[in-house]
Order: structure tokens, then C-alpha cells, then sequence
């Protein structure tokens, strides 16, 4: 049976390699077997991971101080089952036997306790001087997906060839998710008209699936929007000025380029600090 780890680190598309019953480094540098050069979270050689039939063996080289995180328990190595997560560093890495989906429940806890652990002990940076702070007052919105949706008015037999457009059209916003948020939270709006269109056809069993296929996928980018302001309050309390102006960028773009709010400000009123601090050093 085919076995794959993914890895999926903020602001970098995912990474899928094979895996055999061997031991491979996992790292940004030349020196590791699989690379993820684009990663702000991982060492040049940062984990060890090898496969076998019980499940994946995962190990902290010893030089990183801050270990992995698995069922919200931190650890240097630990045995994950097929079809799992762990975390390392802010990357989330998936196991996955044969075609088996990523699941993400809980990835939002799991990686706040992964960071928050992260940072224990080191201190949290005043921001007074710098003329921010590394939180907002308020809460971060929940992304705006558009209300309530219909099929355009069309024959079943169009309905149907417009829900099948649409699911094709969806998929390729999927694809392109890894490099512009905006896609992935339009994909979602774009599998419920596809859903509204199904049913309109009469064809409810590809309307059951392209629901399940909807939920998936907002599950999944709420969870990715989750994990990039955890990355955002990360880079700001460790200095990451640059990794931070990123971030922000990355989180305006879920919201859509008309985004209001205290929290939006504050994403605006952060950006501007971190380009007037990062002027001298370009």
C-alpha cells in the first residue's frame, strides 16, 4: 500500500513525498532528504521520520530545543498511526496510507498549544516601544462567505451542466489555494452553488457529495486561517518583522480586499509600524 507524508507550513504550498521503510531527514537545507525550503518553522535538518507497518516513527534532531507535538502532548519522539497529524514547529504534518484524507479536526487547538508551548519561557516582547501591540482588541472576523445561494434560473438539464462547471471551477480554485487565500475561500461559495444546482437538476446524490465536499474545504481553510494569525502573533513576539508583514498580507487576503473592523485596522495600523521598522535595514 502506497504510504505519503504531506507537510503543510504557512505562507508555502504543501509538500507530498513517498514514504518507504527507511529513514529520512526532514528539513529546509541541503542536507535533508525532503526539503521545504519556503518553511519559516523548521531547521535546515529539523526532524527524522521512518515508516513502518505499526506507523510513523517521528524524532527531533537533538540540536532543536522545542520538541513535536501529537494529541496536544509535546514530545521528542513519539509513534504516530497512519492517517494522523503532528506538529512540528508551526508545520503540520500528515501521514496518510493509501488515499486516505487529511483529517483536521482540531488542528486550530492543537497547533495554539504547539505555539504557545513554543514560546513558553522565552519572554513576550513590548511592543509599546515599537508603537503596536502583538494582539488586537477585538476578534478576528469569520471569513465572509456570501448568505444564501440559488442556482441561476436555468432548465434541470442546464442545472446540471452548470453544478458540473462549477465543481470543475471550484477544483482549480482549490488548486490554487497554497498561493492566494482569496481562492480558497471562493471555492467554497463556488461548491454551494454547485450543491444549489444539483438539487435543482434533480441529481441529489452528487448534491450530498458536493456538500460534504464544501464542509470539507471550509473546515479546511477556517483551519488555515486559524494557523496563519497563530503564526502572525508568533513572528511579531520573536521579532519576524518580514515573516510578520507576510502574514498580514496573507490574513487580509482571506478577508477580501474590502475587509473593515477594529481587527482589520489593526492589521493596517501593524503592516504600516513593521515597513517604517524594516525601512533602515533595505
Amino acid at each position: 500500500m502506497t504510504r505519503w507524508v504531506e507537510l503543510y507550513s504557512p505562507g508555502s504550498a504543501p509538500v507530498r513525498h513517498e514514504l518507504f521503510d527507511s529513514n529520512i531527514a526532514v528539513g529546509t537545507g541541503s542536507g535533508a532528504d525532503l526539503r521545504v525550503p519556503a518553511s519559516t518553522g523548521l531547521a535546515p535538518v529539523h526532524f527524522w521520520v521512518a515508516a513502518s507497518d505499526a506507523g510513523v516513527t517521528v524524532r527531533i534532531v537533538e540540536s532543536i530545543p522545542i520538541g513535536l507535538h501529537f494529541e496536544g502532548k509535546e514530545g521528542r519522539s513519539i509513534v504516530a498511526p497512519w492517517n494522523s497529524e503532528v506538529f512540528v514547529g508551526n508545520t503540520r504534518v500528515a501521514f496518510l496510507e493509501g488515499f486516505a484524507p487529511i483529517s483536521t479536526k482540531g488542528t486550530t487547538l492543537l497547533l495554539a498549544t504547539a505555539l504557545v508551548l513554543g514560546v513558553a519561557g522565552i519572554g513576550i516582547y513590548k511592543f509599546s516601544t515599537l508603537g503596536f501591540t502583538s494582539e488586537p482588541s477585538t476578534e478576528a472576523p469569520a471569513l465572509n462567505y456570501a448568505g444564501d445561494i440559488q442556482c441561476p434560473d436555468v432548465f434541470a438539464v442546464d442545472a446540471e451542466h452548470v453544478a458540473r462547471e462549477k465543481e470543475r471551477a471550484a477544483q482549480a480554485k482549490q488548486q490554487r489555494f497554497p498561493f492566494d487565500p482569496r481562492d480558497g475561500v471562493e471555492a467554497v461559495d463556488i461548491l454551494r452553488i454547485s450543491e444549489a444546482c444539483y438539487n435543482a437538476a434533480g441529481r441529489f446524490d452528487e448534491a450530498l457529495r458536493t456538500h460534504a465536499d464544501m464542509e470539507k474545504w471550509s473546515h479546511w481553510v477556517n483551519s488555515e486561517y486559524s494557523t496563519v494569525r497563530l503564526s502572525l502573533k508568533y513572528d511579531l513576539e520573536h521579532d519576524r518583522f518580514a515573516d510578520a508583514l507576510r502574514r498580514i498580507d496573507e490574513i487580509r487576503a482571506f478577508l477580501g480586499p474590502h475587509g473593515v473592523g477594529e481587527y482589520y485596522q489593526w492589521l493596517t495600523q501593524t503592516r504600516e509600524t513593521l515597513l517604517r521598522r524594516l525601512a533602515p535595514s533595505q
